[in-house]
Formats: C-alpha cells, sequence, structure tokens
C-alpha cells in the first residue's frame, strides 16, 4: 500500500495546522497551543492535581500497599495532563 504524503503546498492554512510524517502516511493536525495563559494558573493547576490526587491515594491505601513508586506524582502529573 502507497503512502499518503501531503506536500508543504498543500497545507489549507500553515498558521492553524502542521504536517505529520508516521509510517502510515501523512497527515494535518492542530497546531498546539499553551493552555495556561499565566504562571499563577498553571501553578494552582499543580497544587489542585497534587491534593485531588492524594485523597485518591489515601482512599486506595488498602488496595495499593504493596505497590512501590512515587505514584502520587505519577497520579498528579496524569491529572494535571487531563486538566490541560
Amino acid at each position: 500500500m502507497k503512502k499518503k504524503r501531503i506536500a508543504a503546498n498543500e497545507n489549507p492554512d500553515a498558521a492553524k495546522y502542521i504536517i505529520v510524517h508516521s509510517k502510515e502516511g501523512d497527515y494535518l493536525r492542530a497546531k498546539r497551543t499553551n493552555p495556561f495563559i499565566n504562571e499563577q494558573l498553571s501553578a494552582m493547576a499543580a497544587e489542585t492535581c497534587s491534593a485531588a490526587a492524594k485523597q485518591i491515594l489515601t482512599k486506595l491505601k488498602p488496595f495499593t500497599e504493596r505497590m512501590t513508586g512515587r505514584m502520587n506524582v505519577r497520579l498528579s502529573g496524569k491529572m494535571r495532563s487531563a486538566y490541560k
């Protein structure tokens, strides 16, 4: 099967989209922007997610006794990325 290739001049709006080259072929993807407007909002999100992750892990403590690692950090990181 021949891969679909997109030339740079076929991009409908270069300000909004970029061309992604993958094994299956090329496709257009919207450019990623920074969802946090300022540093204060991002700090607030980190504090909120960390507190929520701590509460979740406290409730799950009986089931996660033997699990090791930085679960609070991992869970808060996942929540922060979902929050964006």
